[in-house]
């Protein structure tokens, strides 16, 4: 399993409201990675209460995130947009494999979720703040 994922300058795109719910994001991983951790079998509560919470803080971010883009007439907006489907995509799918009681392997969703989340700030999302940046200094 990969290392915990900790919120650092690498992060950081520049827009407070942004890097504060990434913050959460990077937090509530950190929570999943705890308790796989400690190599214990999670009830199913549990697994379940953390998935919904994590899709739940995910899709508040995103829109939080495109109406910020919208607001700025962000030209990637329409990628941005497809790039955030699809993590919806997979979390909502890890969710009904929980739901459904099907296989479920926390440390591949923890995993999925590190990669993603971290090269999507580092890379789309500090492309936005760095617009959102030059766009902020005009007005």
């Amino acid at each position: 399993m990969e290392d915990r994922l900790i919120f650092d300058s690498r992060y950081v795109v520049g827009i407070e409201q942004v890097d504060r719910e990434h913050q959460k994001l990077f937090e509530l991983a950190s929570k999943i990675y705890d308790n796989l951790a400690l190599d214990v079998i999670l009830p199913m509560k549990e697994i379940r209460s953390a998935i919904t919470e994590l899709v739940d803080s995910t899709k508040v971010h995103f829109a939080n995130e495109e109406a910020l883009m919208v607001a700025n007439a962000y030209p990637g907006l329409a990628e941005h947009r497809e790039l955030h489907a699809y993590l919806i995509y997979r979390i909502e799918e890890f969710e009904k494999s929980v739901e459904d009681g099907e296989q479920f392997t926390p440390v591949d969703a923890y995993e999925f979720l590190c990669s993603w989340l971290g090269d999507h700030i580092q890379a789309s999302d500090r492309n936005f703040g760095e617009y959102f940046s030059r766009n902020a200094e005009h007005q």
